[in-house]
């Protein structure tokens, strides 16, 4: 389940693999008021999400069926779906030339078994028009993509093969790879922080999250974090990094002034992607095996915050081969939300 923020309209958007071949639902939750507001259709398997600022639209990556819906932020109505590879995962928006990277995982298509190959490209859409503008070749299996408003790069975080990937530093101006950082490892997501110049990437192998200078390519420290970790968010206010912890259930807190853990927050069942809303301060972060949201409301104090609110059952759906629930955020005030039943992890 990916989760972006929509500073346009105030929203946040939740991608859910929906019920049956039916195709997957985008649900639309008002950051003020903590209620799923709209419900959209979208393809199969949606994964990443990026927000145009620009024009106010909405791109969701559908990773089985190798395209990116486009949905109108104002309406929540889907408009359109952009060719975009094999199976796109990671999304995101250039604010600066109005294009958006797109990162292929996978070649899919192939004459004999498995039927698919790594990919090692981004594909490029112009979202004044919707439509691929070109590609351009990174690392092995391009999982996310992050642009960097400092340098106006776009990095693609490439989950490599076996034991190592590594980061491409895509020049937007000349359209290619100009270099790129080693790792080892297996990146599970990752985080910008474009002012401070470093990138933090998750690594599920080892459990550590890799602090990298931007400029140097060098990593200045790897930090210990809970059981495979995945998604990263920054709270640029009170500078920390949220990390999701896949298998414990938790989101590690780190402080960026001094690169060490300050503290951890339980969410819900295999916590996977997360969002920042500098609107009301508050993160989200998607749990996949609980199927809801966690919303954090971040104190301005020396502590690390606690669960404000959380989601409630709604309708079900399924996630690969498990069968999940879609929750409804209500606030709960002055106590943290009860426990989400435990389900198997969704087949990858």
């Amino acid at each position: 389940m990916g989760i972006a923020y929509d500073p346009v309209n105030g929203n946040v958007y939740v991608a859910t693999w929906g019920e049956g071949t039916s195709g997957g639902l985008v649900k639309v939750i008002s950051g003020t008021s903590g209620n799923v507001v709209a419900s959209v259709r979208v393809g199969h398997g949606p994964l990443g999400i990026a927000t145009d600022t620009i024009n106010g639209d909405l791109y969701v990556t559908n990773s089985l069926d190798g395209n990116v819906t486009v949905i109108d932020g104002s309406t929540n109505a889907a408009l359109t779906s952009i060719p975009a590879g094999g199976s796109p995962y990671g999304i995101a928006f250039d604010p600066v030339n109005g294009y958006l990277y797109v990162a292929d995982s996978l070649n899919t298509g192939g004459s004999t078994p498995p039927f698919v190959s790594p990919s090692t490209n981004l594909t490029v859409i112009d979202a004044s028009t919707n439509r691929a503008v070109g590609s351009i070749t990174v690392g092995v299996n391009p999982i996310d993509v992050l642009y960097d408003s400092t340098s106006g790069d776009i990095l693609a975080i490439n989950s490599g093969t076996a034991s190592v990937f590594n980061v491409s530093v895509v020049n937007v101006s000349v359209g290619r790879s100009v270099r790129a950082i080693s790792l080892d490892g297996s990146p599970g997501g990752a985080a910008l922080d474009s002012q401070a110049g470093y990138l933090y990437v998750t690594d599920a192998f080892q459990d550590l999250v890799h602090v990298i200078n931007v400029s140097s390519g060098i990593v200045v420290a790897s930090i210990p974090v809970g059981e495979n970790p995945s998604g990263a968010v920054i709270d640029p206010q009170d500078q920390r990094l949220y990390v999701a912890n896949y298998n414990t259930a938790n989101l590690t807190v780190i402080s960026e002034k001094t690169q060490k853990v300050v503290g951890s927050i339980p969410v819900g069942t295999y916590p996977f992607r997360g969002a920042y809303d500098p609107a009301n301060g508050n993160v989200y972060f998607t749990n996949i095996g609980s199927a809801n949201v966690s919303v954090i409301t971040v104190a301005q104090s020396s502590q690390p915050p606690t669960p404000s609110y959380s989601v409630y059952i709604e309708t079900c759906l399924a996630i690969g081969a498990s069968v999940v629930v879609i929750l409804l955020i209500r606030r709960i005030r002055g106590r943290e939300a009860k426990q989400q039943p435990r389900f198997s992890p969704p087949a990858s």
